[in-house]
């Protein structure tokens, strides 16, 4: 992984931008769950080594209204592989209150959704993610949720994978809830929804 954010990439240029958000702190926070996989042997800093497959080239494929098959399509892979988990092999952290839920500050879609759901859950679910995001909330829809801090990206993975349902924005959190397949409710981004997998389980609203 590049700790440069790609900034001698082609594909990142293409897009407008001057690097990615990887860097040397970030690629460590990854590591941990990455090696777990059983599909991947190490994960390593790039300094210039030759490469088979740039994951990067996606950026010239965005068509789709989830990422995924921009990824498979752009190495002429099955789409089918999307509808597996490709994370696996967690130890679950189960906590008392079964729903995780996660909102970043972008990407919002459906303001009303929250609104009217977290009254009927709040005593029922915890929320994951920066404080600075759960005081948003917070304030946002007048309303006290538990806020469940996690220190590594390990430990986020492990509390949404003990959980009985996910609800969340675009982002990170809903990441690694959908590579696990998990049920969800995902508030959606009107604008460019690229987070859509039609599955048993996903709710979109």
């Amino acid at each position: 992984m590049d700790p440069k954010g790609g900034e001698s990439s082609p594909y990142v240029k293409w897009m407008h931008k001057t690097r990615t958000k990887l860097n040397l702190r970030t690629i460590e926070s990854l590591k941990p769950i990455l090696e777990i996989q059983p599909y991947i042997e190490s994960v390593e800093f790039w300094e210039g080594q030759e490469v088979d497959y740039d994951l990067d080239e996606f950026r010239r494929n965005i068509k789709f209204n989830n990422l995924s098959d921009s990824h498979l399509e752009c190495f002429k892979l099955p789409k089918s592989h999307r509808d597996e988990a490709w994370i696996t092999g967690l130890d679950p952290i189960v906590l008392d209150k079964k729903i995780v839920i996660s909102r970043s500050p972008r990407v919002h879609g459906n303001h009303e959704f929250w609104e009217s759901t977290l009254p009927q859950i709040k005593d029922r679910c915890v929320f994951v993610g920066f404080e600075k995001e759960h005081e948003i909330v917070e304030y946002t829809f007048d309303v006290k949720i538990e806020h469940y801090k996690t220190n590594t990206i390990l430990e986020l993975a492990r509390v949404i994978a003990g959980c009985e349902e996910f609800y969340g924005n675009q982002s990170f959190a809903h990441s690694l809830a959908e590579g696990m397949k998990k049920n969800i409710i995902h508030e959606c981004y009107r604008v460019y929804p690229a987070a859509i997998f039609e599955r048993p389980g996903a709710k979109y609203v």
